[in-house]
């Protein structure tokens, strides 16, 4: 893999100055995975320059209906200050009486995208009732992010099954939708099956290390590399090794500069 190589981290997190102790300490606890940066802004940034990531796009998640006025604006003001090194989705929560306003609002600050959470934001990924919801937000020319699958911080039955996320991706042909965690966390089987082939793209964010090697290839060779987004989940994996694992894998230096950066640059519409 050349080592001038632009990296974009398609899948990170971080919280204001004054949240991020808190919301680490929750996280940590209900999830039991050890962060590698402190949850702000500034330490997202200085753990992607140790990591080699030239690019980082954080994804907040409006928890409530009420959040996204403050997270919209928040999102927009880490991506002016640390420009050049972090971009920014924005978040609007489903259940919002608003989310026509608020999507409007989220594409005047000229953030990148939605990020949508089933578990954390409580609805069922493929429920007719979103549909015009996520119409309103593929109207305005804007991707969509889902977790898909499992999550550490809650019990099944979940809200977004690979299963559930295909027919929300045939209910929608040529929108942008990335599914996080290549397509189900804890639920590869079934991604694979479900979703390869699929117009999707699939981040690669707590799936690269979790998968054997030889697995993890052909998933994402059936899939196609140009639908792969690298992504890390940091601060919750360490950016480095997740890096290593896919340079590792037994990708071409094709499909390396595509997962690591030229899908992302499409998504994003930087070029």
């Amino acid at each position: 893999m050349p080592q001038k190589t632009f990296m974009i981290d398609f899948h990170t997190h971080c919280f204001t100055d004054s949240l991020a102790p808190r919301a680490i300490q929750t996280l940590t606890e209900k999830g039991g995975l050890l962060p590698h940066h402190d949850g702000t802004a500034s330490g997202l940034v200085a753990l992607q320059e140790k990591s080699g990531v030239s690019l980082s796009v954080i994804m907040p998640i409006a928890t409530k209906p009420s959040q996204a006025a403050s997270i919209n604006p928040w999102a927009k003001q880490v991506e002016t200050e640390y420009a050049g090194k972090l971009l920014a989705f924005g978040s609007v929560h489903p259940e919002s009486e608003n989310y026509r306003a608020e999507i409007a609002q989220l594409k005047e600050l000229g953030l990148h995208g939605v990020k949508l959470h089933p578990e954390y934001q409580n609805f069922q990924i493929d429920d007719r009732r979103y549909y015009s919801f996520y119409e309103a937000i593929f109207s305005a020319d804007l991707p969509i992010l889902f977790h898909a699958g499992g999550d550490v911080a809650y019990a099944p039955p979940y809200h977004s099954r690979p299963q559930a996320v295909a027919r929300l991706v045939k209910s929608f042909p040529g929108a942008t939708i990335i599914a996080a965690h290549l397509g189900g966390f804890e639920m590869w089987e079934e991604a694979e099956e479900e979703l390869a082939g699929l117009d999707i793209y699939l981040d690669l964010s707590t799936a690269a290390g979790r998968l054997e090697k030889e697995r993890f290839l052909r998933f994402c060779r059936a899939h196609g590399t140009d639908k792969i987004l690298f992504g890390t989940d940091s601060p919750w994996y360490d950016p480095a090794e997740v890096i290593c694992t896919v340079e590792t894998a037994g990708f071409t230096e094709k499909e390396l500069t595509q997962i690591f950066c030229e899908n992302a640059k499409k998504v994003l519409k930087i070029f």
